[in-house]
């Protein structure tokens, strides 16, 4: 069995209160220090990166130059000037405590809207770039909700940065000097908690990131929204009004619920438009993943590649699926199971990424019930959602104690163990990969495939090895992987291949023509630009770039 070098601790329940200044000093405090080692060591490791790191090529300069015109104080300035005054003394608080500094903590508060949106500016100005510069590690959040009994709540929190929120994780109770209470999940150096979170009134909320052609420098955060919601709401047509009052810097999608009335809804917005889905009388579930479902706001979504559409789209087929199937009787334990599921739904087998529901950089993963207030959180290292799922009571929480029980349910398990380890050490080379230690990272990406094979993890580690210069071994890889895939082709006569198939065929072209074999490298590149299958026009306008 894999194990970590750096072992998680377990949650840590913290109650704040006071004023917002006040409450960020005190997460600061009783968190300790590991408050500078989550996630603002993350975001500070990520900005030095971005503005330090030598670009490749000339697509890669203006990238890079433009992420750091979009860390330009006055850019960044704007965009805080829409946070509340509030959360910026939260951040303040939590500097001094800390021993931070205040300016990266603020960036690092405007950075997750940032980034997608450049990243979609840029897609659009050079779309073959993110094709061949990303060896197809994509993000994912999914949801759901059940309206069974009990009435529960689910969510995986998926976002780079694995490795360290997941390592510190918080139950952070907050009483403001003019509020709700309410009870955030969250991680050491994130004080404000909007991202997931229950206030005494009952009222859940979540998030999901969402990428659209539209955004806004005079739109708000996020997470800033989810916190006025857990200050303010005392019911979901609350929280319905505060977001239509908001305006969004960029696209997300709001999970939101009302354990006192069991109702439920997902707001999904962009800039400038929003839809809602309800939980309708007699309806069982709603289910959610990174893409639009209401056709307000459908038309404004894009995805950087073919791969990305089929990964949001069958996560929420799964969940449905699951759900489905439990007919009614979804127990915490089932829900704990189905959030943490690792079956790809397109081959009917388990898998250790790509269209599961626990996508990849999976940082959190939890189930809350709002009616009786109690959370089955999951715990221990990474990849956590394969670990057990502690229940906490959250009324012992409210009432000044850590509302930790001995009871708890477990996430998946993989009926193969081969299968385990090699996501443990899938997880491992991402964390180096944030880390920004490729050698390190690929090492571990050679461990997970000694321990079972799985054709994109093989590209990811054959791009990777391209880079280090191992061309031979890239091949043996991708030849790997292509074999496996067209062998289950052959199994399932009129089945479309995969998207990723295309993007190694892509890899094996550029391969062959970096060690000399233009004839094979130009057949390569044939078969992605025409292949009937594949729909995305960025990977098969790349193909035909080659001079086919």
């Amino acid at each position: 069995m894999t194990t970590f070098p750096f072992p998680a601790l377990d949650w840590k329940t913290i109650h704040l209160k006071g004023a917002d200044r006040e409450m960020g000093r005190q997460h600061a405090e009783q968190v300790g220090p590991v408050c500078r080692v989550g996630m603002p060591l993350f975001y500070s490791g990520l900005m030095a990166r971005i503005l330090n790191q030598a670009p490749a090529d000339f697509s890669d300069r203006v990238a890079r130059a433009s992420l750091k015109k979009l860390l330009d104080p006055l850019l960044v300035n704007r965009l805080l000037r829409q946070v509340p005054e509030g959360s910026l003394e939260c951040l303040a608080g939590m500097a001094e405590g800390a021993g931070l500094n205040r300016r990266e903590l603020e960036i690092a508060l405007v950075l997750p809207d940032l980034l997608p949106t450049a990243t979609g500016l840029l897609a659009r100005l050079f779309p073959t770039r993110f094709v061949e510069g990303v060896p197809g590690v994509r993000l994912g959040c999914s949801s759901f909700i059940s309206a069974s009994d009990p009435f529960l709540i689910a969510r995986n929190l998926d976002f780079p940065g694995v490795g360290y929120w997941d390592r510190y994780p918080v139950i952070q109770q907050s009483t403001p000097d003019s509020g709700l209470r309410s009870i955030s999940f969250t991680s050491a150096g994130v004080a404000l908690g909007g991202i997931t979170g229950i206030n005494e009134a009952q009222v859940f909320v979540a998030i999901h990131q969402h990428y659209s052609h539209t955004l806004s420098l005079t739109g708000q955060l996020p997470f800033v929204i989810g916190e006025k919601i857990l200050r303010t709401a005392r019911s979901l047509d609350d929280a319905l009004a505060i977001l239509e009052k908001s305006k969004l810097a960029s696209s997300w999608a709001f999970i939101l619920a009302d354990g006192k009335t069991r109702q439920a809804a997902i707001w999904e917005a962009t800039p400038k438009v929003h839809g809602l889905r309800r939980l309708k009388p007699g309806a069982a579930t709603l289910t959610h993943s990174n893409f639009f479902q209401t056709p307000q706001c459908q038309p404004t979504e894009y995805a950087m590649s073919e791969r990305m559409n089929w990964d949001n789209y069958w996560r929420k087929t799964r969940l449905d699926q699951l759900l489905k199937a439990a007919d009614g009787n979804v127990t915490p334990a089932v829900a704990a199971r189905a959030i943490s599921d690792h079956l790809d739904p397109f081959w009917g087998e388990e898998k250790i990424v790509n269209r599961i529901v626990s996508q990849a950089f999976n940082i959190q993963s939890l189930v809350v019930d709002p009616v009786s207030m109690q959370a089955w959180l999951a715990s221990g290292n990474s990849p956590i959602h394969l670990r057990d799922f502690k229940r906490f009571d959250l009324g012992e929480v409210f009432a000044g104690r850590t509302g930790a029980t001995a009871e708890s349910v477990p996430g998946y398990r993989f009926q193969d163990t081969s299968k385990a380890n090699a996501k443990n050490e899938f997880i491992l080379s991402l964390i180096s990969a944030l880390d920004g230690d490729e050698s390190a990272a690929l090492l571990k990406l050679k461990a997970s495939l000694d321990h079972h094979f799985t054709p994109e993890v093989a590209l990811t580690a054959a791009v990777v090895s391209m880079r280090q210069g191992e061309l031979d071994q890239a091949e043996r890889w991708l030849d790997k992987a292509t074999d496996a895939i067209q062998a289950k082709l052959k199994t399932r006569p009129g089945t479309p291949a995969p998207p990723e198939y295309f993007e190694m065929r892509l890899y094996q072209g550029r391969l062959a023509d970096l060690q000399g074999k233009h004839v094979q490298a130009k057949a390569h590149y044939r078969f992605v630009a025409q292949a009937p299958d594949l729909k995305d026009v960025n990977l098969k306008r790349l193909a035909r770039a080659r001079k086919l």
